[in-house]
């Protein structure tokens, strides 16, 4: 009998470990899967470029359902004079995966946590290794790929060209635009009486590419280009008014008299 209720409770405790342990893993599963299913819900950049051609990037997030350190992509290799503008609540630090460089947020909330951070990236726009094609252009290209776990909702990247130039086109873009499209994936404007092309782009996952590749050149030139060629269009006219007033057989004349 003794044996038997010694055996019983053997038996139950054996069944307590077992729903304890199991209920454990239960949870490590929740807390893990929870981790998985975050994602950032906006990752918007602005980037003003100065006239040396450094540029300052803002870069402003909003991570949902964040549990666990969170590693967001960039694209810059180098940036200097680093600010984490919410510091007061989040720690963010800088990692390296090979050739991948990561911001690295912790402390979120777990529901909506918005970050921001500014730097500089030297040379982003550097006229002096650049090579200026016909009509005074420079070709700027930028790429950012997608290599965070989690999906970016919605990205966003604003470049503010140095004062004095203009977009003078678009020569690629991802997304790309089609007829079909009834938004273009991208808008130029001005900001601040600066010239600047904004590039958007939805549910990025893993491996997905936001890109664009434009013309640019300095506003001046192009004035300057129009003010020679309406010079000589009224020197044209000018010069050649009586020409253009002679009938066939009339005798020539002197110019700047009038026909009486």
């Amino acid at each position: 009998m003794r044996a038997n209720i010694m055996e019983r409770a053997t038996t139950v405790k054996i069944l307590t470990y077992a729903i304890a342990f199991g209920t454990a893993v239960l949870f490590i599963t929740v807390q893990t899967a929870t981790a998985q299913l975050s994602s950032i819900g906006t990752y918007h950049e602005k980037i003003v470029i100065d006239e040396s051609g450094s540029a300052r990037v803002t870069l402003s997030l909003i991570l949902e359902g964040c549990t666990a350190p969170q590693r967001i992509p960039l694209e810059y290799s180098i940036f200097i004079d680093f600010i984490n503008r919410t510091a007061a609540l989040y720690e963010v630090d800088t990692a390296r995966v090979g050739a991948t460089r990561f911001l690295v947020v912790r402390g979120c909330r777990a529901s909506r946590d918005t970050v921001e951070v500014e730097f500089t990236v030297p040379h982003y726009f550097d006229r002096t290794k650049l090579k200026k094609e016909a009509h005074g252009n420079y070709r700027l290209s930028r790429r950012f790929v997608q290599t965070a776990e989690s999906e970016i909702a919605s990205f966003e990247r604003t470049i503010v060209l140095p004062k004095g130039f203009v977009v003078s086109s678009v020569d690629e873009s991802i997304p790309q635009y089609t007829e079909k499209d009834s938004k273009s994936p991208f808008t130029i404007s001005k900001i601040a009486d600066r010239h600047a092309l904004t590039l958007r782009a939805k549910n990025m996952k893993l491996g997905d590419v936001a890109m664009v590749s434009m013309r640019v050149k300095e506003e001046g030139k192009s004035a300057v280009l129009f003010g020679i060629l309406m010079l000589a269009g009224l020197f044209h006219l000018i010069f050649f008014r009586d020409v253009l007033k002679e009938q066939p057989g009339d005798p020539p004349r002197p110019r700047g008299t009038n026909k009486s």
